[in-house]
């Protein structure tokens, strides 16, 4: 982190403002003006934040509907279709593939869409909390 210098600033001030020692305080306009900037500073950073992790929640939001739309879209039709063979294309060729394990590739997919359910569902929570964190406390 860069906050080497802003958190000189901010002992500084303690120091000034005996906050941390005992002595005289020193109330003067400039060390008003100080106290708001270092204030704003570290507001600013904190925000810097929040705005990150906004937009990684939203994103890893909108990337885990369009795989969970791909699956169901182009994985769900031919992993249940009630035939058993798969159409599989080698070079310009198309053959029929038979012999494939489907019923594996059934479990796995209905386990993926189920987990994917989950952290869709996750992330909805996690978002909805970093919009109103007062109102959903974990």
């Amino acid at each position: 982190f860069r906050s080497h210098h802003k958190l000189d600033r901010f002992y500084k001030l303690l120091l000034d403002q005996n906050v941390i020692k005992t002595g005289e305080v020193k109330y003067t306009r400039t060390r008003a003006r100080e106290v708001i900037e270092i204030e704003e500073s570290f507001n600013s950073y904190e925000n810097n934040y929040f705005i990150s992790y906004l937009i990684r929640t939203i994103l890893e939001l909108l990337v885990v509907l369009l795989l969970l739309g791909g699956i169901i879209i182009y994985g769900l039709p031919v992993i249940f279709s009630e035939d058993h063979i798969i159409p599989c294309q080698i070079n310009q060729y198309l053959y029929v593939c038979s012999g494939h394990p489907q019923e594996f590739y059934r479990i796995i997919l209905i386990l993926s869409v189920i987990i994917m359910f989950v952290y869709i569902f996750t992330n909805i929570y996690n978002l909805l909390w970093i919009l109103r964190p007062v109102d959903n406390k974990i």
